[in-house]
């Protein structure tokens, strides 16, 4: 279309990539799948909007975690927009005024683009929480010839993972992580959002005991020895995928979450799964850079312990487990995409939202 005051060309976005969009964006993966994001379509420019209470949690840290989950959706827009020969160009307005609710702004523009291979895979990949088979060294060697340079892949031997499970110590003996977790762990009734029972790929031999939790977090180091011989026995049956560039700014997380959901993409196209263990790395770093100096200092010992262990000269910032599942994958259900696009909990923003919004 042409504005003809100005001659210039007006791009005017399709409903039928509106709906693209929408369709793969809402299948981002988030930290215990608490979705905190809202997308919405405003003429041609697309709205990004995020939920502080949704995505409050104690593994939450300074919203690391959500900012890896955002660099997630830029990936996945980014695809979507390579089948409609589109660029989008993200004003991050989080990164200024990381307290507000719009966090960024995506407009479009028309360029001619190779369609991204990897679009289906959006749908098909799975966090898979259950045990892994062996992987041969043939499969060790195919994984390590198509993972980027920032990433590292570590084959776990028994005393390894055994190391690696203590690091579930900090969330299992802190009340409100365990809180946080099982709040979004639903037992009785299948919802569209946190974990439902089965997600957990665990027994109904654990249910008691993770129900009991639920009303009673500060159980946690009672039950802590149980769980930590659960997590080595699923740890020691798979290798870790470990991303070794070191993040510091926010920019940086965002940046690991795209280069982190391209790469789990292209392993899902090859037949793996992978399970992101935020424990292992992201929490330690939380913890470090938290004014916790007992906690800091444990957790510090606990990142030397790792890169011996792991044979590494470089910190960990993110790591997965990655394997072939024993079991088939059980999706994680998602809203609906009315709700996804549903502002009304966004009605009351303060004015310093809608001043940004007009930047």
């Amino acid at each position: 279309m042409i504005n003809h005051n100005t001659k210039e060309k007006i791009l005017i976005l399709s409903e039928v990539f509106k709906q693209k969009v929408l369709h793969c964006a809402v299948k981002l993966p988030s930290g215990d799948n608490c979705q905190p994001f809202r997308l919405q379509f405003e003429h041609n420019q697309l709205k990004i909007y995020y939920d502080f209470k949704l995505a409050k949690h104690e593994l939450n840290f300074k919203e690391r975690s959500s900012l890896i989950s955002y660099g997630c959706l830029k990936r996945i827009i980014d695809i979507v927009c390579s089948h409609y020969d589109l660029m989008p160009s993200f004003n991050e307005l989080m990164l200024n005024h990381p307290e507000n609710t719009l966090w960024a702004n995506v407009s479009f523009h028309e360029k001619r683009r190779t369609p991204h291979p990897l679009i289906k895979e959006i749908h098909t990949r799975t966090t898979n929480r259950g045990e892994y088979e062996y992987l041969d060294e043939y499969s060790v060697k195919n994984i390590e010839k198509h993972i980027s340079q920032n990433f590292k892949l570590a084959q776990v031997n028994k005393r390894q993972s055994e190391l690696i499970s203590d690091n579930d110590k900090f969330m299992w003996t802190n009340k409100n992580a365990v809180r946080d977790l099982l709040n979004l762990t639903h037992f009785f009734k299948k919802k569209d959002y946190g974990f439902n029972f089965e997600n957990l790929y665990t027994s109904l031999l654990d249910w008691p005991s993770l129900l009991l939790l639920k009303f009673f977090p500060f159980l946690g180091p009672v039950f802590w020895p149980i769980i930590k011989i659960k997590m080595a026995n699923i740890t020691n049956t798979s290798c870790l995928l470990l991303y070794v560039k070191t993040c510091k700014s926010p920019k940086d997380y965002i940046n690991m979450g795209e280069e982190c959901y391209e790469n789990w993409l292209f392993m899902t196209k090859l037949g793996y799964s992978l399970q992101p263990i935020s424990t292992s790395s992201l929490c330690l770093t939380d913890i470090i850079d938290s004014n916790d100096p007992k906690r800091k200092e444990s957790a510090l010992q606990r990142k030397k312990e790792m890169k011996e262990a792991l044979n590494l000269d470089t910190d960990i910032s993110w790591s997965f487990r990655i394997g072939r599942p024993k079991k088939q994958s059980i999706k994680t259900r998602r809203i609906s995409q009315k709700e996804f696009t549903n502002l009304d909990r966004f009605s009351s923003a303060d004015s310093a939202t809608q001043l940004i919004d007009s930047y």
